[in-house]
């Protein structure tokens, strides 16, 4: 998932393995909860999905660049 922008990246990366599907610029922010929601872990950047992710109780590992992880990344309490 992603934006618009971000679509022939997406498939330059979901032409090489026939099992991932490319959703840049084809999802709401609904359908991406949806999505996101039937995830096991979401793997990427600092960005709105991550955030999108750990609002749906999502298991996060995010990647994070020259900011603050402990300001700016998505927060998330884990239940045991």
């Amino acid at each position: 998932m992603g934006s618009a922008a971000e679509y022939e990246a997406g498939e330059k990366v979901a032409t090489r393995n026939k099992g991932i599907l490319n959703l840049c610029g084809k999802t709401d922010i609904g359908s991406a909860a949806a999505l996101l929601s039937r995830c096991r872990l979401f793997i990427g950047n600092d960005s709105g999905l991550a955030h999108l992710a750990a609002a749906v109780d999502v298991p996060l590992v995010v990647l994070s660049g020259a900011d603050s992880p402990a300001e700016t990344s998505p927060s998330q309490v884990r239940k045991a």
